[in-house]
């Protein structure tokens, strides 16, 4: 697991945490897919950012070392209102690192920022087309299983 160093005035939208744990007992980065609407009802725990809010490698709160691409929620207080937004990430575990791809925020007072379209890792495309690869040849094969018996009979 990671920490995510503070930012001033950047609040994460994130889970309960793990409890117990002096790491990450405040929360864990939610990661959200396309076009997911961040908003005051996204997360029931905004979390800054100097309170040890972190990416959770077990599953919870998204597994972010599952295509390590995916959009956290964030949001800011401007002293009347939050502007919500994301940002898009890519973390690497092995590297133990995190890079911002884009971000954005809603230029409206408390409006919902909505998540873009995520671009699926190299390997999944890749793993995407043997899949179909591999159902093509499978129908391919139940159809000329078809048609041999149909011969036969």
């Amino acid at each position: 697991m990671r920490a995510v160093n503070a930012v001033n005035g950047l609040e994460w939208a994130a889970d309960a945490g793990i409890v117990g744990s002096s790491y990450l007992g405040t929360g864990n980065i939610i990661k959200f897919g396309s076009f997911n609407s961040i908003s005051a009802g996204s997360s029931s725990n905004w979390t800054s950012a100097s309170s040890g809010v972190g990416f959770a490698e077990d599953g919870r709160a998204g597994n972010w070392n599952a295509g390590g691409r995916g959009v956290a929620g964030i949001r800011y207080f401007t002293g009347s209102g939050y502007h919500y937004g994301w940002v898009e990430l890519i973390y690497n575990a092995a590297a133990d690192s995190v890079t911002v791809d884009r971000f954005a925020f809603e230029s409206v007072i408390n409006a919902a920022a909505i998540t873009p379209n995520v671009a699926p890792e190299p390997g999944q495309v890749a793993s995407s087309f043997l899949l179909l690869a591999g159902i093509t040849g499978y129908v391919v094969l139940k159809r000329r299983q078809k048609r041999s018996v149909a011969k036969v009979v």
